[in-house]
């Protein structure tokens, strides 16, 4: 698993204020969606239609 202080050093070269965490929806994806607006990422969740 890529370790915390790597993310860190790749997320330096960016903008944090344009970054999103995008996933598939799923119950993982709260999770996920949960601890990145705690890191204070924005989110982005695709869904299909009526579900």
């Amino acid at each position: 698993m890529i370790g915390r202080d790597e993310i860190a050093s790749i997320i330096e070269g960016y903008c944090r204020d344009d970054l999103r965490i995008g996933v598939l929806g799923s119950h993982s994806a709260l999770e996920i969606c949960r601890g990145a607006k705690d890191e204070g990422f924005k989110t982005i969740v695709v869904c299909e239609r009526g579900r």
